[in-house]
């Protein structure tokens, strides 16, 4: 009699979180209307050593691009802790509607 097919090999295990989730951030602004001139002239006080302190130190601003007229933005940055992100909207969250979304590189992507 043939011998018995090898049982099949485990699955391996699930690759943690950390490798999974992306660690760069999209995150767009849009300033209300009230608080809009307060919102600009904050940021245009600001040093580059005080912007460093507003985001703090796990994160890295890649770029930020901001439309003045539209009172809107977006930042890409990069992380490994999204509840840095979570604190440095919270500093702006008074002024602006912040939404931020995980993206891929299309090198990531494919």
């Amino acid at each position: 009699a043939p011998a018995p097919a090898p049982a099949p090999a485990p699955a391996p295990a699930p690759a943690p979180i950390e490798d999974i989730m992306p660690s760069t951030y999209m995150v767009t602004f849009k300033l209300d209307r009230p608080s809009l001139v307060d919102a600009w002239s904050n940021f245009a006080a600001m040093t580059e050593a005080d912007d460093a302190a507003d985001h703090g130190p796990k994160i890295k601003v890649l770029c930020r691009y901001s439309d003045l007229c539209g009172a809107k933005g977006v930042c890409i940055c990069e992380t490994d802790d999204v509840s840095a992100i979570g604190a440095w909207g919270c500093n702006w969250a008074p002024m602006a509607e912040i939404d931020v979304t995980p993206v891929l590189t299309d090198k990531e992507a494919r």
